[in-house]
């Protein structure tokens, strides 16, 4: 079976890029121009302050707080040491008695102990 041919199209050529062309002052773009910047010079002269005489000082604020309180010295030497206080009686009688018989029990301990070795 014969297939048919597709036709072959042709790329037209590309147009050339037209030149922009060049806005044209005229004198009333001109005039509006001037009118535009005169009226920003003006705008700018009222913005600056004249320098008039000074006036005399306001009165004294009130006054501030008092600051934080420092931190504290080092400490002082001790004092002298007072008189002893009378001497009072133990507390409890039966526990010293036991200590008393505790410790002569340990004494006879420690003299059996070097009787034989001598």
């Amino acid at each position: 079976m014969p297939t048919k041919a597709k036709p072959i199209k042709k790329k037209t050529a590309a147009k050339p890029k037209r030149k922009a062309s060049k806005p044209r002052l005229s004198l009333d773009a001109v005039a509006a121009n001037i009118r535009k910047l005169s009226l920003q010079v003006k705008g700018l002269e009222k913005r600056a302050p004249g320098s008039g005489p000074k006036g005399d000082q306001g009165p004294a604020g009130l006054p501030g707080a008092p600051g934080p309180i420092g931190a504290r010295g080092p400490k002082g030497d001790p004092g002298p040491q007072g008189p002893s206080g009378e001497k009072g009686m133990p507390a409890d009688m039966g526990r010293v008695e036991a200590l008393e018989r505790r410790v002569a029990e340990l004494e006879a301990k420690l003299s059996a102990q070097r009787v034989p070795t001598a």
